[in-house]
């Protein structure tokens, strides 16, 4: 695995690729975001999150663009991403609350019924209180690679719910490896998100992208 000096070169070229404003981030049936409109959500959400005690932060979302900027806001603090589809049934949330003990969220718009999340009695943030939160410049935490920087969880329905954990240097390992296999050099590749934004594969895709300043295009229907 890599180590920690790596590790925050790998970061670092993810954010600066994100200063890119003239290059396209997001694609999806004629909405198109660039990587100056992703830079001001990671920024303000930076912002409101850098300060927060809870290391393990939930993001219920779907394949919205805000889902993007929430994981890359996340992964630059130095914070455990733990993802939360919209296709996953409400006693599985709660069993994942109570499994991953976190107690801080992010609810973006694209999930669905806000007030069902409430229910959970977590800390919730949504994408107007992110979006009113005053930018602030984005830094890269020093990491060490063997933190844990996301928890996926087993699919399904039934019985409780496993985590796994991912430790930065694990992620970084399978993104660079994917990286140097694909010899994508000119940054106009998309790369079409097909998969349930609460699996694993989500590494293969979000990550890569961005190192090579290409767009991500999510297969939403």
């Amino acid at each position: 695995m890599y180590n920690k000096i790596f590790c925050n070169k790998f970061l670092n070229k993810l954010k600066k690729n994100i200063n890119n404003s003239k290059k396209v981030f997001f694609l999806n049936n004629g909405e198109k975001k660039y990587y100056y409109d992703i830079k001001i959500i990671i920024q303000k959400t930076i912002s409101l999150f850098e300060k927060e005690k809870d290391k393990r932060i939930i993001v219920f979302s779907g394949k919205s663009y805000f889902y993007y900027a929430y994981v890359l806001s996340l992964i630059f603090l130095g914070k455990t991403w733990i993802q939360i589809s919209p296709n996953i049934p409400f006693e599985r949330i709660r069993n994942i609350i109570k499994v991953s003990g976190s107690k801080t969220a992010i609810f973006d718009d694209s999930f669905g019924d806000k007030n069902k999340i409430k229910e959970l009695k977590i800390k919730l943030f949504d994408n107007k209180q992110i979006l009113k939160s005053k930018p602030k410049e984005i830094k890269i935490k020093s990491i060490d690679p063997n933190d844990t920087a996301m928890i996926f969880f087993t699919s399904g329905s039934t019985s409780i719910p496993k985590g796994v954990k991912i430790s930065y240097s694990s992620f970084i390992y399978s993104a660079y490896q994917q990286i140097k296999k694909l010899s994508y050099k000119n940054g106009k590749e998309v790369f079409s998100d097909y998969h349930d934004n609460s699996f694993v594969m989500s590494l293969n895709i979000i990550f890569p992208a961005v190192y090579l300043n290409c767009a991500i295009s999510p297969i939403i229907d």
